[in-house]
């Protein structure tokens, strides 16, 4: 079919144009005839782009980037109309010459037509250049001017064998020195991959002649090849190395696979002047002592150590040192300083008690001690030289001396002394002490040090000083003097004994009536004292107080003071200071002061007995320790005019004392004022102003009081008399609202003449209504006022109102029988207490309030009193608490005044009743001889020094008993601890703990209910079924015997009784080649060689050694069978356990050869 199309699609031809470079290309020429089109070129394998893009029809297009690669991915872009052609695509140059293979292509739309083009074969020529022929194929040629996209991709492969590699660059190391031992890579690169065999190197010059070379290292089978240098010692290069111009393969190979040989010329090498060697280690060129001279403790040996060149000292892991020789002494002369030049300095500072008369040694070598000495390119400095003795550098210095401890001392003196142990190569000429309280460190001739000598030489001295002061903290050092100095020994110190302290009473002051401060000085002798002071008006004193300054420390003395108040008024009182401390008690002189006087106090009181004519005036008076005279004044102004003594002035002492005055010869019906007035050294002082009047006026009821149910008090308006009669005495007492009356059987004084008693039938029925008592003048009313003036009838009387309108409460309901709140009792009694006498109580106005199981009947009711009530509570049972309570209504509980009981009553006593006897619930072992039994409840009867009813037997065979040889209570009141025979060999089987009531059996709960007897018991665990193990075994150096250590304590029997002895184990000997020829078990001890008991958790297992052991052999201990050891409990110790295999020691004797 011929197709109708004007565009043809684009044709290419890829030349590749070879030029003086090595770069490979690719050419893709335009062809003419074709329209609208072009093509983008990219490879997802090849170095970086961008790449042409021609967008013009028929130009031509030339990718030069560089096209290197192995493998990849090529893709070429299309847009263009439909059609169909084919194009060539020609590779050549460098690696591209090289491809092998294509696949593909894939043909990808993307855009918005599909299936118009799809990729036809690709084939490759195989001549050089490869030639790529691919043909495109249109689908669908019937359509026409259809424009679209899409792209076509194949991979590819090179083969790169055949074709000589080239060097593309040389990449050397960084810039810098390189030291001995340093290596310096160089990276050569191919533009294609080699395989090396051999070691090809390339030669390095360098400046101070000669040629090194960098021998090949990695990189065969790849494109870059890694070549190393490594510095050696004396290599020097100070202007950077220079590489050779080719690789010289040293009898090896560059090729390809295809063995193609590499060319061998270096290309592109970087630059390598910065790139210095330096192997010449630094080296010590001498070494200059101190100069000529006797050094003394204290002064510096200075050591200059000058090397070849700079070097650099670093001490962070240490500082170098030469060791130097002072006498017999070996000591260190330190680094001090040089670092980054050519000299070092070492020094050493010359120590008390060095000396060396012949000269300081020098060693041959400074030793590093973690430090380093280095030159600039780090090279290690050679750190040897030749030592010697500089004869005229010597070492004296002064004297070694020691300070005694203080031991013997009292307060005020104490034994000083010390130990001269070296006179430092001189004379020692002085020595002693010096000593102080305020000077920690103290030395000869500073203030507050004392000095104290005590001969010359060396040797210990002694020194007894006096004057110290007590509770003091001195500080001590012994000193010694040659011609070199004086040198101080360590620092000691000690505290001088306590004394009692001292005191002395000062003067009283600022002293007033009630007031005074007290004074002293105390010295506390270096104890803490406290302080007081002791006074009263007697040397007995009885009184104290404590100092405001207490208490008092130190050795000076202190003032000290103290007030009190308080005081009487115009008293001498006696004082002194007491001061008490840790030793004894001291107290000062008894000294007096006197308080001052004060005025007295007074106080007008009301006048009594007045009648027409005459009063008695009252007051009180306090004479404030002074005597004062008493007087009052009266009349009928406040002018007062007249005066009279109190009977009892003159008043004296402290306390306020009542005093009067009988006037006479008054007006009646008239008004009087009078005062109290007090007298004494303090002053003067009135009482208030107070008035009476003579009486004219007869007596009445003031109103009236009911005592109680038989009784009235009346109040009359003055005092009278005729009030006692044994009749009504003219008085009527009738109920309130009736015309009921109560006899009035007599009358009597009440508490002054101005009360009268009436005896009266009793008013209980009254109660809640009142009376009212009325008066009758004439017949048995002869009352009368003390002036006789006589009491008128008055029937309006006095009312006393209702007294009881309140209703009855319960007061209280509490035990009665039993008292005690816990009770077993099957039956208890509650009292009932009522707030009055009640009536109408019986069992059906209570009920009852239980907890838990217990439960009871209200029985009956019995009446104990006027206000009380017995109930009691029958056929209780269970256990818990019991409440008897009033119920709140419902009750015919009334008082006498009818007044019914108000609500119930539920806050009574309560009873822990409890009638259910304890059990055992558990039992557990504690240890071997101690079992804990858990009862049901807290018990008594739980501590004795037998049974106590329990017995312990084994659960298995042969169901052996233990005996309980005492009991006691545990942890709490329901724990009881048996103390039992030792039960160590029923651990495997168990127990059973059992009760029998009676006999030792008494065990009871709280509540005295019996615990019964319990013939099942209760049963204990195995506790112990773990056989034991040997945890070690120690072989003496003597090979005598062998320490073996059980994990508890073992036995030669099940019992749990019986003693290891030798037959339980089994030795086993191994020669080896050793010079011993036998080993077996002579006996079993104890570790400290006594013999075995039973129970023990190591034992010495001794051997007999046949031969003499030359390290060679080795023994090791087992049990003899499974049934050798035991624990305790029966427990067999398994016969693979063992004490490790030990290798005998070697005690054969050294033997010499010719």
């Amino acid at each position: 079919m011929v197709k109708e199309i004007r565009k043809r699609i684009l044709a290419m031809l890829v030349t590749l144009a070879l030029v003086i470079s090595l770069m490979p290309a690719l050419t893709l020429p335009a062809r003419a005839g074709v329209l609208g089109s072009y093509v983008t070129f990219s490879s997802t394998a090849v170095s970086a782009g961008p790449y042409q893009v021609v967008n013009e029809p028929d130009a031509g297009m030339e990718f030069d980037n560089l096209i290197d690669v192995d493998e990849g991915t090529i893709k070429l872009y299309f847009n263009n109309e439909t059609g169909s052609d084919a194009f060539d695509l020609t590779f050549s140059g460098g690696s591209l010459d090289s491809i092998s293979t294509v696949s593909g292509p894939t043909w990808t739309n993307t855009g918005s037509w599909d299936d118009f083009m799809v990729g036809g074969a690709a084939t490759i020529d195989p001549s050089n250049p490869k030639i790529l022929h691919f043909e495109q194929i249109d689908p669908d040629p019937d359509s026409i001017n259809q424009v679209f996209t899409g792209y076509a991709t194949w991979t590819f492969t090179t083969d790169s064998s055949n074709v000589a590699p080239t060097v593309t660059s040389v990449s050397v190391p960084s810039n810098g020195t390189y030291k001995i031992g340093d290596a310096l890579n160089f990276t050569v690169s191919f533009d294609s991959v080699v395989v090396v065999t051999g070691t090809p190197r390339i030669p390095v010059t360098l400046n101070t002649g000669g040629t090194v070379y960098a021998s090949y290292v990695s990189g065969s089978d790849s494109r870059d090849l890694v070549f190393r240098y490594t510095v050696s010692s004396g290599q020097l290069d100070a202007d950077g190395i220079l590489l050779g111009s080719a690789i010289n393969l040293n009898s090896g190979t560059i090729k390809t696979s295809g063995e193609v040989n590499a060319e061998l010329d270096l290309h592109s090498v970087a630059a390598t002047t910065g790139v210095l060697v330096d192997g010449v280690a630094p080296t010590i060129t001498s070494v200059s002592p101190p100069s000529n001279a006797t050094y003394i403790a204290g002064q510096n040996l200075d050591y200059t150590v000058n090397f070849s060149e700079a070097v650099n000292v670093v001490t962070t892991g240490g500082t170098p040192y030469l060791t130097l020789t002072v006498g017999s002494s070996t000591v260190q002369a330190a680094y001090q300083s040089g670092t980054g030049g050519s000299a070092l300095t070492f020094r050493y500072t010359v120590a008390a008690g060095n000396a060396d008369a012949d000269g300081v040694a020098l060693s041959s070598n400074i030793t590093p001690n973690g430090g380093t000495i280095k030159d600039a390119a780090g090279n290690d400095a050679t750190l040897t030289f030749s030592g010697g003795t500089a004869a005229d550098v010597k070492v004296s210095t002064v004297p070694t001396v020691t300070t005694t401890s203080v031991t013997t001392f009292t307060s005020t003196t104490a034994t000083l002394g010390g130990n001269v142990t070296a006179d430092g190569g001189e004379t020692v000429t002085d020595r002693g002490v010096v000593y102080s309280s305020t000077d920690a460190t103290p030395t000869i001739g500073e203030p507050g040090v004392t000095q104290d000598a005590n001969g010359t030489g060396t040797g210990s001295f002694s020194e007894s000083v006096t004057g110290l002061s007590p509770g003091t903290t001195y500080y001590v050092r012994a000193y010694a003097t040659n011609s070199l100095g004086t040198v101080h020994g360590p620092v000691v110190s000690f505290t001088t004994s306590p004394a009692a302290p001292t005191a002395t009473t000062g003067a009283a002051s600022s002293i007033t009536s009630t007031a005074a401060t007290l004074s002293g000085t105390v010295n506390a002798n270096g104890a803490s004292s406290t302080v007081t002071f002791e006074y009263g008006t007697t040397t007995g004193y009885g009184s104290s107080v404590t100092a405001s300054q207490s208490p008092v420390t130190g050795t000076n003395s202190t003032s000290v003071s103290g007030s009190i108040t308080g005081l009487v008024p115009n008293s001498t009182y006696h004082f002194r200071v007491k001061a008490v401390n840790s030793v004894g008690t001291t107290n000062g002189s008894d000294q007096t002061f006197t308080t001052s006087a004060i005025a007295p106090t007074a106080t007008t009181n009301s006048a009594t007995d007045i009648v027409t004519d005459a009063a008695t005036l009252n007051g009180t008076v306090n004479a404030n320790n002074a005597e004062t005279t008493v007087t009052f004044e009266y009349g009928t102004t406040t002018g007062y005019g007249s005066t009279a003594t109190a009977s009892q002035s003159p008043v004296t002492g402290t306390s306020s004392t009542s005093v009067s005055c009988n006037i006479t010869d008054l007006t009646p019906n008239t008004t009087y004022y009078y005062r109290v007035v007090a007298v004494n050294d303090g002053g003067t002082t009135y009482g208030a102003q107070k008035t009476f009047s003579t009486d004219v006026t007869a007596p009445t009821i003031l109103s009236a009081s009911r005592t109680d149910d038989t009784h009235i008090t009346v109040t009359l308006s003055e005092a009278c008399q005729n009030l006692t009669k044994a009749n009504d005495g003219g008085f009527t007492v009738t109920k309130n609202g009736t015309a009921t009356t109560f006899a009035v059987s007599a009358t009597a004084q009440g508490a002054d003449s101005s009360h009268v008693v009436l005896t009266v039938a009793d008013m209980g029925a009254a109660g809640s209504a009142g009376v009212t008592v009325t008066y009758t003048a004439g017949g048995n009313g002869t009352i009368a006022d003390i002036e006789g003036n006589e009491m008128e009838t008055n029937t309006t009387g006095a009312v006393i109102a209702a007294w009881d309108t309140a209703a009855p409460t319960v007061s209280s309901i509490n035990r009665n029988s039993p008292l005690t709140a816990s009770t077993n009792l099957t039956s208890v009694t509650y009292r009932v207490t009522f707030s009055e006498a009640v009536t109408g109580v019986d069992t059906s106005d209570f009920s009852l309030t239980t907890t838990k199981t217990i439960s009871g009947t209200i029985a009956s009711v019995s009446a104990a009193g006027g206000t009380t009530y017995d109930v009691t509570v029958s056929l209780i049972s269970g256990a818990g608490t019991l409440r008897l309570d009033l119920n709140d209504s419902g009750t015919d509980i009334t008082d006498s005044a009818t007044n019914a009981i108000s609500g119930g009553f539920n806050t009574g006593e309560i009873y822990s009743i409890d009638v259910i006897a304890p059990t055992i619930l558990s039992a557990s072992r504690t240890d071997d001889t101690h079992i804990t039994v858990t009862l049901s409840k807290d018990c008594v009867q739980i501590t004795k020094a037998n049974n106590g009813g329990f017995t312990v037997t084994e659960t298995g065979t042969p169901a052996s008993q233990y005996s309980v040889s005492a009991i006691a209570q545990g942890s709490d009141a329901s724990h009881v601890v048996l103390t039992v025979a030792n039960l160590g060999v029923s651990a495997k089987e168990g127990l059973n703990v059992k009760y029998t009531a009676g006999g030792n059996g008494t065990v009871e709960d709280t509540f005295g209910n019996a615990m019964e007897t319990d013939g099942a018991g209760v049963s204990i665990a195995s506790w112990d079924t773990a056989a034991p193990t040997i945890q070690s075994g120690t072989l003496s150096a003597d090979n005598t015997y062998v320490d073996i250590t059980f994990s508890e304590g073992v036995y030669g029997a099940d019992g749990g009784t019986t003693a290891l002895t030798a037959p339980k184990f089994l030795l086993t000997f191994t020669q080896n080649s050793g010079t011993a020829t036998n080993a077996s078990i002579h006996s079993v001890k104890t570790n400290t060689g006594a013999d075995l008991a039973g129970g023990e958790t190591t034992v010495r297992v001794f051997l007999i050694i046949t031969g003499t052991p030359n390290g060679l052999e080795t023994i090791e201990i087992n049990p003899a069978t499974g049934t050798s050891i035991y624990d305790k409990g029966g427990n067999a110790m398994l016969s693979s356990q063992t004490s490790g295999v030990k290798q005998l020691n070697d005690t054969a004797p050294p033997r010499f050869h010719r």
